[in-house]
C-alpha cells in the first residue's frame, strides 16, 4: 500500500511515479537485514554458535543429551569459524557486498544478537497475531507442523533417559543450561526446574538451525534476478550493478552447498544404552518429517503460490552452510 523512506523522510503509494524505485529499495533493504541480522547475527552467532559451544564443553561425548543434539550441530563450528573469517571482518565479504560503513555492519550484525529474547516459533506467531490464519498464512501452517514434529521428538528422547523431570537434576544438563544463560543473559533464561523447560528451549534451537535457517538462509531464488534485489542502493537505479552483484552471488554460493539432511539415517548417533527405545522415538520422528513433506506437497497442489520454506526434504538438519 505504501513505503515509507527515512532518508528523505517520505512516504511513496503505487500512483507515485517513485514507487517502482521505492519497492527496489525496500527489498534491497529487507534483503540486508535477513541475510545480515537474522541469518548471520541470530541464527549462526547466536543460535547455532550457543548450541554447539554449550553441548560440546558441557556434555561427555556419550551422554544421551548430546547424542540427541549431535546431528543438529553437525558442522556448526566450521561454518562459524569460516563465517567469522570470510564474511565478519573488516574488507571481508559482508562489507564489501553491502553498502555500509564496517561500523554500519557491525551495528546490523549485532542488532541479531545482542537484543534478542528467546521466543519460540508458536510464541513469536501469537504474539504476531498469525497463529490462526490457517493455510492462508503457509508460513504458520508448515512451520508450526515442523516444530510439533521437533518437540514430539524431544519429549519422546527425554523420557527414554530422564522419566518425569529427572532431567533437571542431571549434572551435565544443568551445566548445559547454565552456559546458556551465562554465555546468552539477554535470552532471559529462567533457572532450570522443570522437564518442559528443557525441551520448550531444545526445540526452539532445533528449530531454529533447522526450520528457521532454511527462512532465512535461502537466498539462492532472490539472488539470481540482480532487478529483483540487490546488496547496494545507488541513486538513480533499480537493478544491480555487475561488482555488487558478483558479490553478492559470491556469498550465495560459499554459503550453498549442499549438507546432510534433515531426512537421513543419523541412528549411529543415538546412545547404546536404550537403544532399541531410541530407535524407535527417530523412527517416528523420521516418519513424521516425510509425513509433512507429503502433507506440504498437498497443500501446495492449492496454493495461490507453492510454499517449501519447511518442508523437511529440502532443509538441513543444522547450519553447517
Amino acid at each position: 500500500m505504501r513505503i515509507y523512506t527515512a532518508y528523505d523522510d517520505k512516504t511513496h503509494t503505487p500512483s507515485d511515479p517513485t514507487w517502482e524505485a521505492a519497492k527496489w529499495w525496500w527489498r534491497c533493504s529487507l534483503f540486508v537485514g535477513v541475510t545480515v541480522t537474522d541469518h548471520l547475527g541470530s541464527v549462526h552467532y547466536l543460535a547455532s554458535n550457543l548450541l554447539v559451544t554449550a553441548t560440546r564443553e558441557q556434555l561427555p561425548p556419550e551422554h544421551p543429551f548430546r547424542r540427541l543434539l549431535t546431528p543438529f550441530i553437525y558442522g556448526t563450528a566450521d561454518v562459524n569459524r569460516d563465517a567469522y573469517v570470510l564474511l565478519s571482518p573488516k574488507q571481508g565479504l559482508a562489507h564489501r557486498t553491502f553498502a555500509f560503513t564496517y561500523d554500519g555492519i557491525v551495528r546490523c550484525l549485532l542488532k541479531g544478537v545482542e537484543f534478542i529474547r528467546l521466543q519460540t516459533f508458536p510464541e513469536a506467531l501469537t504474539a504476531a497475531g498469525t497463529d490462526s490464519l490457517g493455510d492462508e498464512f503457509p508460513y504458520a501452517t508448515d512451520g508450526l507442523a515442523l516444530y510439533e514434529i521437533l518437540e514430539n521428538y524431544v519429549r519422546d528422547y527425554l523420557a527414554i533417559y530422564f522419566p518425569d523431570d529427572s532431567a533437571v537434576e542431571d549434572p551435565a544438563i544443568r551445566h548445559w543450561w547454565s552456559a546458556l544463560t551465562k554465555q546468552a543473559p539477554n535470552l532471559g533464561l529462567k533457572p532450570l526446574q522443570t522437564a518442559e523447560q528443557l525441551i520448550r528451549v531444545t526445540t526452539h534451537f532445533m528449530f531454529t538451525v533447522t526450520g528457521f535457517h532454511g527462512q532465512v538462509g535461502d537466498v539462492v531464488a532472490y539472488t539470481r534476478d540482480p532487478g529483483f534485489v540487490g546488496a547496494k542502493i545507488r541513486a538513480g537505479q533499480t537493478i544491480g550493478d555487475v561488482q555488487s552483484t558478483i558479490q553478492m552471488i559470491n556469498i550465495t554460493i560459499t554459503t550453498g552447498l549442499i549438507q546432510p539432511p534433515m531426512i537421513g539415517d543419523y541412528r549411529h548417533t543415538l546412545p547404546d544404552q536404550n537403544k532399541d527405545q531410541a530407535l524407535q522415538a527417530f523412527e517416528t520422528y523420521q516418519q513424521a518429517l516425510e509425513q509433512l513433506a507429503r502433507d506440504i506437497d498437498e497443500r501446495n497442489l492449492n496454493r495461490e503460490q507453492p510454499f517449501q520454506t519447511f518442508n523437511p526434504t529440502i532443509l538441513d538438519s543444522s547450519v553447517s552452510i
